[in-house]
C-alpha cells in the first residue's frame, strides 16, 4: 500500500493587501475575506511563493506573518527595504518592537500578540511552538562550495606548523607565541585527537583542494543560555580569498542546527580584517569590551560581534 502524503498547511492573516490571485489559487492557496483583511491557508512547500508575493504586494509600513509547523515567519515592508525574520520560541525583541511600532500597540510578547488573532489561537495552542532541541554532535565533517571542514589528524602537523603555529605573522592574534618546533604542533594535534571524543569539542581543519589552509573552532560555551564563540586562522598564503568567511558561515549554521541560540566572535582592535569576517557572517557589532580578553598572550580590549539564531542573514 502506498503511503499517503500528509500535506502541511501554513496559516496567515493578511492585512494591507488582498491575496486574490490566480497564481496563488492554482498553487493550492485558499482564503476567506474578513472585511478588508483575509484568512489564508496554503501548502507548506509553497512558502517561498507566498514570501515573493508578499514582497511584491505588501504596502510600506505593514507586515505579514505566517505560522509554520514549529515557527512563525515575519515579513516586514519598511522604508529601508523588505525584511524577513523566522521566530522559533517567541523570544525576539527586535520583531516585537517592530510590530508594536507599526501597529501602535504595546504587546508584552509575540505570543500574546499572535494569540489575539482567532485564526492563530487554535494553531498555536495545538502546536505549541516547541523549543529547539539542544543536542551537540561535536566536530562533524562540513562542506561548502570550495572547502571541506574536517577533523585534524596527526598527518596535518607539518602543514599546520608551516601555515600558522610556526609563523609569527599568521599566529599573531591567536597564539601567545609561535611554536618553536614541529614537535610542539604535534603535541597540540594530539590533544585534539583526545578531545574529539567529546560532543562539545569543535575544531575543524579548513581544507581547500586537499590542502590544510587554516582552522575554524567554537569555544567558550555557556550551555545555560546556548551561547558559543567562534574563532579562525588561515595560512597567510590564503588570505583575501574569502576562505575564513566561507568556513565560519558553515560552522555558524551548523551550531544553530545543534540548538545554539547565540554565536559570537571577537577580535583584537589591531586586527580589523577579522572583524570584517564576522560582519560578512551577518553578525552585529556589540561593542568594545575594555580589557575583556587575553589575545596574543596579553590582556587587551576586544571588539565583539554576535548573531542570534533568529537574526536575518544580511
Amino acid at each position: 500500500m502506498r503511503a499517503q502524503r500528509v500535506q502541511r498547511l501554513f496559516y496567515s492573516y493578511v492585512k494591507g493587501f488582498s491575496p486574490d490571485s490566480r497564481e496563488l489559487a492554482e498553487a493550492g492557496f485558499v482564503w476567506k475575506q474578513d472585511g478588508e483583511n483575509a484568512e489564508l491557508a496554503f501548502p507548506g512547500e509553497k512558502a517561498s511563493l507566498w514570501e515573493n508575493y508578499v514582497a511584491a504586494h505588501l504596502p510600506c509600513g505593514y507586515w505579514n506573518e505566517y505560522l509554520q509547523e514549529d515557527s512563525v515567519v515575519f515579513l516586514f515592508q519598511l522604508p529601508d527595504g523588505f525584511r524577513r525574520y523566522e521566530v522559533y520560541d517567541f523570544r525576539n525583541e527586535e520583531v516585537l518592537s517592530l510590530c508594536n511600532k507599526l501597529c501602535g500597540c504595546t504587546f508584552p510578547s509575540l505570543r500574546e500578540m499572535l494569540m489575539e488573532n482567532a485564526l492563530y489561537r487554535p494553531v498555536i495552542e495545538v502546536r505549541k511552538l516547541v523549543e529547539i532541541p539542544f543536542e551537540q554532535m561535536g566536530t562533524c565533517p562540513l562542506q561548502t562550495a570550495r572547502l571541506v571542514l574536517r577533523r585534524f589528524s596527526m598527518e596535518d602537523a607539518a602543514a599546520v606548523f608551516q601555515g600558522w603555529t610556526g609563523d609569527p605573522v599568521a599566529s599573531r592574534f591567536v597564539m601567545a607565541a609561535p611554536h618553536a618546533s614541529l614537535s610542539e604542533t604535534e603535541q597540540l594535534l594530539e590533544t585534539y585527537q583526545h578531545a574529539y571524543q567529546r560532543k562539545d569539542f569543535y575544531m575543524w581543519a579548513i581544507t581547500w583542494e586537499n590542502m590544510v589552509v587554516g582552522y575554524v573552532s567554537a569555544t567558550e560555551q555557556q550551555s545555560d543560555i546556548r551561547s558559543i564563540s567562534i574563532g579562525y586562522c588561515l595560512n597567510r598564503r590564503y588570505w583575501g580569498r574569502g576562505f575564513a568567511t566561507e568556513a565560519a558561515s558553515a560552522v555558524i549554521d551548523y551550531l544553530f542546527g545543534q540548538g545554539f541560540y547565540r554565536v559570537f566572535g571577537y577580535h583584537h582592535p589591531l586586527n580589523p580584517a577579522s572583524g570584517r569576517v564576522l560582519q560578512k557572517c551577518s553578525m552585529k557589532f556589540e561593542g568594545v569590551i575594555r580589557g575583556g580578553s587575553m589575545l596574543a598572550g596579553e590582556i587587551c580590549d576586544c571588539v565583539q560581534h554576535s548573531r542570534l539564531r533568529w537574526d536575518p542573514c544580511i
